[in-house]
This record gives structure tokens, C-alpha cells and sequence, in this order.
């Protein structure tokens, strides 16, 4: 019984999709580290490094961000999913469907920035 319950916390809450994710930016992160520190990939012949290597964690953090948006989007559409379903299906009725989410990245979004950033590769 307890299984169950954790299991079903687990599903609910969605913490090894979000591990999987901070770790997946965490690793990023490192290997942009180690790229800024030997100056190499898009660090070469560059003048000012620090700026590139802001900007390029920058875009790390807002798809991590964008990543977890999705997935908390989603956990609330099965929370959803089931307290419609049970509603309908008690007066005899059949079941929503889910609709995928809408992914808007914020640099897809014109009022996010005015200039656009330069491309660090």
C-alpha cells in the first residue's frame, strides 16, 4: 500500500522528470564551464569571453526553465484529465481528452526583449 502511494506521488509531482532536467542542465552547465576555461569552442577569437559565456548560460537556464513550464503545464492537465473524467463518467458520460501544451520559448515571444541577442555561435 505504501508503494502505491509513493508511486503515485512520484507520478503526481513528476520529480525524476525534474531530476532528469536539472541534471541534464547541470551537466550543460559544467561542459560550458570547461569550454570558457580553455578558451576553446565558441570562446575562440572572441574579445570579450565573460559576455559570451553569460549569454550561453543564459539560453541554458531559459530552456531549463521552459522545460519544467511544460511539465508542471502537463501535470496540471492530468490533475485535470482525472477530476473531469470522474465527473463525467459518474453521470454517464465519456472522458475529455488532453491537448498537448502550447510551447512558447521566451525568445519566441516579441515583448520579451527589444534587441535581439548576438549569436554566440
Amino acid at each position: 500500500m505504501l508503494i502505491v502511494i509513493l508511486e503515485g506521488l512520484q507520478h503526481l509531482f513528476q520529480f525524476q522528470h525534474n531530476w532528469i532536467i536539472f541534471r541534464s542542465t547541470c551537466e550543460n552547465l559544467k561542459h560550458e564551464k570547461y569550454l570558457w576555461l580553455a578558451k576553446a569552442g565558441p570562446y575562440v577569437q572572441v574579445g570579450n569571453h565573460d559576455a559570451i559565456l553569460a549569454e550561453r548560460i543564459g539560453k541554458l537556464i531559459l530552456q531549463e526553465h521552459a522545460k519544467w513550464i511544460v511539465g508542471q503545464e502537463r501535470t496540471v492537465q492530468i490533475k485535470n484529465f482525472n477530476i473531469f473524467a470522474r465527473l463525467r463518467w459518474a453521470k454517464g458520460g465519456t472522458a475529455p481528452k488532453i491537448k498537448p501544451a502550447k510551447i512558447i520559448l521566451p525568445h519566441q515571444s516579441k515583448a520579451w526583449c527589444r534587441t535581439p541577442l548576438r549569436s554566440a555561435f
